[in-house]
């Protein structure tokens, strides 16, 4: 005996082209259903199953808002891919707006963010990732309280003005660990988030801009994409 157990997979066909399908399984034969979606839509990658998104379990911040993010879409993303049937069951929109609602309610008084519900230290990644997340709900058309909002930006603005570093480990020619440090990783997420809410920091944009050898290349990445939004 077992808990339900989903497989899933996904492909491409060229024109003309022949697949067989024959999963392979040791389930119970009277136990199993399938379903298959065919469709000249690149958006078909998308269906291992997102209905999971709607029961995703767990409650620190990070993970409230990891659920909660691709539910903005998650209505469109559904009836584009004809699975918008489980939405009557779980309303997407309701499960943003309780996210929105926990997400406020961990705020502390300088503008950043508990990690735990109930908690007193603030974090500074997930308070960028909370701030981006309020932004997009915001544009999406979800009520956001603006003081909230207003207070975590800046947060974020005084934290990106400490230009905090972090440890980096890499590994050399010779296979042997070594370590420098860099620019933490959030203060480029930080810059980001501020852009896309109209408040670069070109300054601290401009000093990291000028020294490159202080970003990991996914920060060197994002730092870039930050100038175009401005």
């Amino acid at each position: 005996t077992s808990p339900l157990t989903q497989l899933t997979g996904a492909g491409s066909l060229k024109e003309g082209a022949v697949a067989k399908i024959n999963p392979e399984h040791n389930f119970i034969p009277a136990s199993v259903s399938s379903r298959l979606l065919v469709s000249n839509s690149p958006l078909a990658q998308f269906t291992d199953d997102i209905t999971f998104l709607l029961q995703y379990p767990h409650g620190c911040l990070e993970q409230t808002i990891s659920k909660a993010f691709p539910l903005l879409y998650y209505a469109d993303l559904a009836k584009s891919l004809r699975q918008d049937r489980n939405a009557r069951t779980y309303n997407p929109n309701y499960l943003v707006q309780e996210a929105i609602i926990k997400i406020e309610a961990m705020q502390q008084y300088d503008g950043g963010f508990t990690y735990w519900p109930g908690g007193t230290d603030t974090d500074w990644w997930t308070s960028a990732y909370a701030a981006h997340f309020l932004l997009e709900a915001r544009k999406a058309g979800y009520p956001v309280n603006k003081p909230v909002l207003d207070k975590a930006l800046t947060y974020l603005q005084r934290k990106v003005k400490t230009k905090g570093m972090e440890e980096y480990r890499f590994y050399n020619v010779s296979r042997q660990v070594q370590s420098k440090f860099i620019a933490a990783h959030e203060n480029t997420y930080s810059l980001y988030v501020l852009s896309l809410a109209q408040q670069p920091d070109w300054t601290t944009m401009n000093y990291y801009k000028s020294k490159p050898e202080l970003l990991s290349l996914d920060a060197r990445y994002l730092l870039a994409s930050t100038y175009p939004l401005s």
